[in-house]
């Protein structure tokens, strides 16, 4: 590239001009940076270097210097990992780890296809915790995926159809699916990775695949502190995605979990965070919906004076066979708010023998579809719990709206009777006015002290939906049962209640993106 020199540089020698030339011409040159050659040379057609995927993620982890962050390439790591340092594992949205193996050499027999290898003995489940009427598969830890679709197991010795698989008695997989041409994955491990220390952080991985027990987590902490899920996924364990225990620090943000066969997250003893992201389609391998299973539980947050806490932020929480949200068991000090939660066979959100919860601004909606009456079928339940505030809600359709239980709990007496609990300023929609299908219900079924004044249970200022009139059914309950709002209006249940107009209802369903049911 040519440039003239000015008037006033004619008087100087033409090295000093070419010099000063070629360096204007560099000050005028964007900078040029790795992307720019990376582009060059894909425009070129010149081959990239790939990750070197041949050393095994475990011993990366071993050779990384504690507190660096290990930035993983394009690979697949097939191994069970223990991160026993601090260190972040940064796997830029193309690292996956995987409790599977890739299986070939499948041979046909009759109508089945059978592997030459054997499926590793697993921990199989012996208590008797799968949901009752089902095939009692939540006892059996094996899985196959063909071309990363899930077939469903059977019971050993049989003869599997068409995406199913079953094992023969030398531990052998036998397929219903012809294996030709597809990619046949075998979960050969108990867990994918789990931390050995303290600060561990795990960023956009992809993480599928583990033949774990019920209560037991794919990825766990290990009872370490200070774990970070960050913008990753967890998806396949028999038992739980994600297991956090015995420490402070935990953390979820923006992460998706889905399709466990028990529970998308389980944290006992905690510090908790949940913000963003995606719990969905867990309980996958139907165990018992009241024992534990579905999206998540947070249990046994502690004792009297904790300063931990548990946080729900922004979560979307959907289409789990069980709960949604779930805490339960001495946990204090929960917020639970802005979330999105619908389509749960259980409880949308359910606080359980629990102290202390703000539970604010969620869209709440289509929940409890296994109600068998009472408010047990509740979008939000508060059940034999204290100090819970719940406001600015918005509650549809579903089996019931929101419901607050009081039990004889034996098993928790501490927990006996219901105080301190506060719903007001919610928006309650319902489809239908038959009976013991409740918009607010406060019950309980012994002698307990839910509507004593001592008690500062209330309601006040909710907003409610019904498509037809007031003219027979329940649809609110106090200290009985009332079928008309101006009845509940005085008492403890609520306080200056209304009806929203259609037109409000209407702003409703379109402000929050609401289905608008017709029954």
């Amino acid at each position: 590239m040519a440039r003239q020199g000015k008037a006033s540089m004619q008087f100087i020698s033409p090295a000093i001009k070419i010099a000063v030339a070629a360096f204007a011409v560099l000050l005028a040159t964007p900078a040029v940076t790795s992307a720019d050659v990376l582009d060059v040379r894909e425009a070129e057609g010149m081959a990239l270097a790939a990750p070197d995927c041949s050393t095994s993620l475990q011993s990366l982890i071993n050779n990384a210097a504690a507190g660096s962050t290990l930035t993983l390439g394009n690979c697949t790591y097939r191994e069970s990992v223990t991160v026993n340092k601090p260190l972040t594992l940064d796997g830029q949205g193309v690292t996956s780890l995987r409790g599977s193996d890739v299986w070939s050499g499948f041979l046909p027999s009759g109508d089945n296809w059978v592997s030459s290898q054997s499926v590793p003995t697993l921990n199989t489940e012996t208590r008797d915790i799968c949901q009752s009427g089902s095939d009692e598969r939540c006892k059996l830890p094996e899985q196959v995926y063909m071309d990363g679709v899930p077939q469903r197991q059977i019971a050993t010795g049989s003869d599997p159809t068409p995406g199913q698989f079953a094992l023969n008695g030398s531990r052998r997989v036998v397929l219903g699916s012809d294996p030709t041409g597809k990619i046949a994955e075998v979960t050969t491990r108990q867990s994918i990775l789990k931390a050995g220390a303290s600060d561990v952080t795990l960023k956009s991985l992809d993480m599928r695949h583990s033949g774990n027990q019920a209560q037991t987590g794919a990825i766990s902490n290990g009872g370490f502190a200070n774990f970070t899920l960050e913008d990753c996924s967890v998806l396949y364990a028999h038992g739980t995605n994600v297991s956090f225990r015995d420490a402070p620090g935990m953390r979820i943000l923006n992460s998706r979990i889905t399709y466990a066969g028990q529970l998308g997250l389980g944290a006992a003893h905690t510090e908790l965070e949940v913000r963003g992201g995606e719990i969905a389609h867990n309980n996958t391998e139907d165990f018992s919906r009241g024992w534990e299973a579905g999206a998540l539980k947070v249990t046994d947050q502690g004792t009297a004076g904790d300063v931990n806490s548990v946080l729900f932020d922004g979560v979307h929480v959907h289409d789990n066979n069980g709960p949604g949200i779930w805490i339960d068991i001495d946990v204090r000090n929960t917020t639970i708010e802005n979330n999105r939660v619908h389509d749960n066979i259980g409880m949308g959100i359910f606080f359980e023998v629990s102290d202390g919860a703000e539970i604010a601004n969620n869209v709440v909606f289509n929940n409890g579809t296994e109600a068998s009456g009472w408010v047990w079928g509740s979008q939000i339940g508060i059940v034999n719990s204290r100090n819970a505030n719940v406001h600015g809600n918005v509650v549809a359709w579903g089996a019931d709206g929101i419901g607050v239980i009081s039990q004889d709990r034996t098993d928790w007496p501490d927990y006996k009777n219901v105080t301190g609990v506060k719903i007001h300023h919610n928006t309650i929609l319902r489809h239908q006015s038959a009976q013991n299908v409740l918009a607010l219900g406060w019950v309980q079924d012994w002698a307990g002290v839910l509507y004593d004044a001592a008690s500062a249970n209330e309601g006040y200022d909710n907003a409610y939906w019904f498509p037809v009139a007031e003219t027979s059914g329940d649809r609110y309950h106090s200290t009985g049962p009332y079928q008309t709002l101006s009845a509940f209006n005085a008492t403890p249940g609520e306080e200056r209640g209304r009806y929203l107009t259609i037109a409000e209802k209407d702003a409703v369903l379109a402000q929050h993106n609401l289905p608008n049911p017709t029954r």
